[in-house]
């Protein structure tokens, strides 16, 4: 995989009707899209949620199934100046192979065989959101603007397009780089904090980033255990023996 096939996938989608040259052009210019509007989003509020299509989801899953051979050819033959052919069909593959893996199936027996029960409403909607990342990845860019990404759709995103996934992070971290410089001198002289994303912004950087919500506590191990001096088998009576023992009188009951 690199970032030309990732961009070139994020274009076509996971249905490409017909590939032409101009994608490969357009597709040259997503990273500075993906820069630009990370730079925006860095210091945005947070925006309104958009909703998703909702295609038919027994005809989306038969969709999914690998594309045949003469698609392939016809592929190849029109991308025969493009490198990163093979890598963008590899690709494609791979993401129509993910969503058919993370799909739930839930089956049973009757007479004419195994039938597959349809999703629920809330598997439905989890599969149409993920399938929305994978289909056109600047939706990944959208749920950051409103705060809606969630873990299913960043993990989707890595797996799918890890060359566009890492410029993403790069491209995050660069702009609030570029941001808590630029602000740091003025809070210097102004004696406040510097800039920093607010709790909200910070918790979906982290879901993307495919962390846990907060940091995990750390805990330092217990020193370890000094050697007592004296004679062994004192230390070991010692250990065993009673309070009254070490006080040297006999332990009496209150009365």
């Amino acid at each position: 995989m690199s970032l030309e096939s990732d961009c070139l996938l994020a274009l076509t989608g996971l249905f490409p009707t017909q590939v032409e040259l101009r994608d490969i052009e357009a597709a040259r210019t997503l990273p500075e899209t993906f820069a630009k509007r990370t730079r925006s989003w860095v210091t945005a509020k947070q925006g309104a949620f958009t909703y998703y299509k909702t295609p038919d989801t027994d005809k989306l899953f038969r969709d999914l199934a690998p594309p045949t051979q003469p698609e392939i050819a016809e592929w190849l033959r029109i991308l025969v100046d493009f490198p990163e052919a093979n890598e963008w069909i590899a690709g494609l593959q791979n993401a129509r192979d993910y969503m058919r893996r993370l799909w739930p199936k839930n089956t049973f027996d009757t007479p004419a065989g195994p039938r597959t029960f349809p999703l629920s409403v809330d598997d439905a909607a989890d599969m149409h959101s993920v399938f929305a990342v994978l289909d056109e990845p600047t939706r990944v860019l959208d749920e950051l603007g409103s705060y809606t990404l969630t873990t299913q759709q960043a993990l989707a995103f890595s797996e799918c397009y890890p060359d566009l996934y890492q410029f993403t992070l790069a491209s995050i971290t660069e702009a609030c780089g570029r941001k808590l410089a630029k602000d740091l001198p003025g809070a210097t002289r102004e004696r406040r904090m510097p800039w920093f994303p607010d709790g909200d912004k910070d918790l979906v950087m982290r879901v993307l980033e495919l962390l846990p919500p907060e940091p995990l506590p750390q805990f330092a191990p217990p020193p370890p255990a000094k050697p007592a001096d004296g004679n062994p088998v004192e230390q070991a009576v010692e250990g065993t023996a009673t309070q009254g023992d070490l006080s040297g009188k006999p332990m009496t009951a209150n009365k």
